[in-house]
C-alpha cells in the first residue's frame, strides 16, 4: 500500500511542485507534526519567525515536490486506497487542485461544528462556522492566500464575561448578540507574498504573526485579530532581518465621524543570527504611535533596528518596546528557549529592589522535548512567563501595545506569573494531548489600575515604588485540558476532535464557579484560538 500511494505522490510532482509560494498558516498542532526536524542541531531554519513559509519547509525536509509525504508519510500509508473520489477529497486531497504551467489554485472548505456541555453550570458550547480558502502560486515567485469565516457561536461563562466585556471573541472579530447568549462573528484574512530574489521576501496582507519559539510570545502573539501589514524579510547568511509594519485598531479611543474607529500604526524590527550549530539569538524593537493622520510620519518609518532618534527623544509619543530571543539545542531533540521583553528599566531602582514602577519587564523560558525518551512522535514542553504591572501601557490608549482590545502579546496582558506544561503523542492518524496550566494575575480593583489590562493609562497608577507582580486583586487559576484528534486530512487540516477541560478559578482565596467542560466537533486547524486565559 505504501508503493500505491508513493506513485500517486511522483505521478502528481508536476501538479504540486509549483506550489511553494505561500506561508504555512500557524497552528500549534499541524506544526507540531513537523517542528521536530527544524529544531535539529545544523538546521540553519529561523523557527522564531511564524508562519513558516512552505518552500524553506519543504526544503528543510530535501521534498522538492512538496507533497506533504516527508510530513505525513505514516498517515498516508495508513489510509486504504480508494477509486471513490469523494473519499480521496476527504482524506488525502484538496477539494479543488487546479494546475496550469504558470499556476498552481487550491481551495478547501473551512468547518468548525462542535457542541459541549459544561457539566456543573450546565451551560452549553455551541460552534457554528463556515468559510472557504484559497491560495496559490502564480508563476515561480508570487504567492495568494485568503480565507472568509461566518461564525455563530455560544461559550461558557469565563468567556462570555470576556466576550461582553471587550465586544470581541479571542482573535476572531467583534460581536454581535443574537437569540440571546448567542453570539454572531466574521473574520477574513489574504494576503500577497512575492520573492523578488533569492535573499528577499515580501508580503501584503491581513494575517496574524508570531515572534518566539515558544507557545505564547511576549514580543509578538497571533492572539488577537488579524490586522493590515506589510512584512519584509531579508536573509543573508546566518542573518535574518525583518521589518513589520502593522495597522493596529483602537476600540477604546472615542469613534472618529466618517473614520470609524482610530488607527495605531506599529514599526517592528527583528534580527536573527545563527551562531554555530546550536544557537540562534534575536534582538526585537517595536514603535507605536496613534493617530488616523500619521501612518507617514517619516520620524518612525525608519526601516533600521535602533535607530530611532526621534522616538526615543523626550518629545516623542510613541511607545517603545525592545527585547531579544534565544534558543539553544544543547543536545539532539532538546532545545531550550527564552525572551526577554523590556518596555522601561532603571537600573539604580532594580539594584535597590524599591519597586519603581517604571521597571515594565517581561522574561519566558522554557524546554522542548522531541520523542522522549526514544519515543517516536511523543512531545514534551514545559514554559513559565513572567511580566511585571503596567508592562505595554501608555500615557493614552491610543499607543498601547494592543489590536482589536486583545493585547498584542500575552492574551493576559501584564501583572502575572504563569506556568503551562504539554505532552502530546501522534500515530499515525490519531494524535492526543494533556495541558497543564497555572496563572496568577493582579487585576483592578475598585477602578485602581494594577497594571494588567494593556489599554490602561498608566498615569492613573496608584502609586510610584513599592509595585509588586500580582498586586491588585488576586486571581489564581489552574487547568488541565485533555484533548483527543482523529486526523482526517492533513491537506486540508481537518479533524475530529473531543477535549475535556476542568478550570478552576480563586479571586482572593474565593472560589469561583468550576469549569467542567466536554466537547465534540469536526474542524480544520487554521489558526490558533487562545482561551487560556
Amino acid at each position: 500500500m505504501k508503493k500505491i500511494i508513493l506513485i500517486m505522490v511522483f505521478i502528481s510532482m508536476g501538479k504540486i511542485i509549483l506550489a511553494q509560494q505561500y506561508f504555512m498558516p500557524y497552528e500549534a498542532t499541524t506544526y507540531a507534526a513537523f517542528e521536530k526536524k527544524l529544531y535539529q542541531p545544523g538546521s540553519r531554519f529561523f523557527t522564531d519567525i511564524k508562519p513558516y513559509l512552505a518552500k524553506e519547509v519543504f526544503n528543510t525536509y530535501g521534498d522538492t515536490t512538496q507533497s506533504l509525504f516527508s510530513i505525513y508519510g505514516d498517515y498516508f500509508s495508513a489510509v486504504p486506497f480508494s477509486k471513490r473520489g469523494w473519499y480521496r477529497k476527504l482524506r488525502t486531497e484538496h477539494l479543488f487542485d487546479v494546475t496550469g504551467e504558470e499556476y498552481h489554485i487550491q481551495i478547501d472548505p473551512i468547518l468548525h461544528q462542535e457542541s459541549g456541555a459544561e457539566r456543573i453550570a450546565g451551560e452549553g458550547l455551541r460552534v457554528n462556522t463556515r468559510g472557504v480558502m484559497v491560495r496559490g502560486t502564480l508563476g515561480k515567485n508570487l504567492g495568494f492566500f485568503s480565507s472568509y469565516l461566518e461564525n455563530q457561536a455560544s461559550f461558557v461563562n469565563y468567556l462570555d464575561s470576556f466576550i461582553l466585556q471587550n465586544r470581541v471573541v479571542p482573535g476572531q472579530g467583534m460581536i454581535r448578540i443574537f437569540k440571546g447568549a448567542n453570539y454572531d462573528y466574521a473574520s477574513a484574512t489574504g494576503y500577497i507574498q512575492y520573492q523578488p530574489a533569492k535573499f528577499l521576501n515580501l508580503q501584503f496582507g491581513h494575517e496574524r504573526n508570531f515572534i518566539g519559539d515558544g507557545y505564547r510570545s511576549l514580543l509578538l502573539s497571533d492572539n488577537t485579530y488579524p490586522y493590515p501589514f506589510l512584512k519584509m524579510i531579508t536573509t543573508v547568511g546566518p542573518f535574518r532581518y525583518m521589518n513589520l509594519y502593522g495597522f493596529m485598531m483602537d476600540m477604546r479611543s472615542p469613534v472618529i465621524r466618517d473614520q470609524g474607529f482610530q488607527k495605531k500604526f506599529v514599526n517592528i524590527h527583528y534580527l536573527s543570527s545563527h551562531i554555530g550549530k546550536r544557537v540562534t539569538f534575536s534582538l526585537f524593537e517595536s514603535i507605536t504611535w496613534g493617530g488616523n493622520n500619521r501612518f507617514l510620519d517619516p520620524a518612525y518609518l525608519n526601516p533600521v533596528i535602533f535607530y530611532h532618534p526621534i522616538a526615543f527623544s523626550d518629545q516623542s509619543s510613541a511607545n517603545i518596546l525592545l527585547g531579544a530571543n534565544l534558543k539553544v539545542i544543547p543536545i539532539k531533540n532538546i532545545v531550550v528557549y527564552s525572551q526577554l521583553m523590556l518596555d522601561e528599566f532603571r537600573g539604580k531602582d532594580i539594584a535597590r529592589r524599591n519597586g519603581w514602577w517604571g521597571n515594565k519587564q517581561g522574561v519566558q523560558g522554557g524546554i522542548k522535548y522531541f520523542d522522549v525518551a526514544g519515543i517516536k512522535n511523543l512531545f514534551l514542553q514545559t514554559e513559565f512567563n513572567y511580566v511585571r504591572p503596567y508592562t505595554y501601557q501608555y500615557a493614552n490608549t491610543l499607543t498601547n501595545y494592543e489590536h482589536y482590545n486583545q493585547p498584542l502579546a500575552h492574551p493576559v496582558g501584564a501583572n502575572f506569573i504563569e506556568s503551562l506544561s504539554w505532552i502530546r503523542y501522534r500515530y499515525k492518524s490519531v494524535s492526543g494531548e494533556f495541558k497543564w496550566q497555572y496563572l496568577i494575575y493582579g487585576d483592578d480593583l475598585y477602578g485602581v489600575n494594577n497594571g494588567r489590562r494593556v489599554y490602561n493609562n498608566y498615569l492613573s497608577r496608584p502609586r510610584d515604588f513599592d509595585i509588586k507582580t500580582t498586586d491588585g486583586l488576586l486571581n489564581v487559576i489552574t487547568a488541565l485540558q485533555l484533548t483527543g484528534r482523529y486526523h482526517l486530512n492533513p491537506r486540508t487540516g481537518l479533524v475530529l476532535e473531543s477535549s475535556l477541560l476542568v478550570r478552576n478559578h480563586l479571586i482572593q482565596d474565593i472560589a469561583q464557579p468550576r469549569t467542567v467542560m466536554i466537547t465534540f466537533g469536526l474542524r480544520t486547524l487554521l489558526f490558533n484560538r487562545y482561551y487560556d486565559f
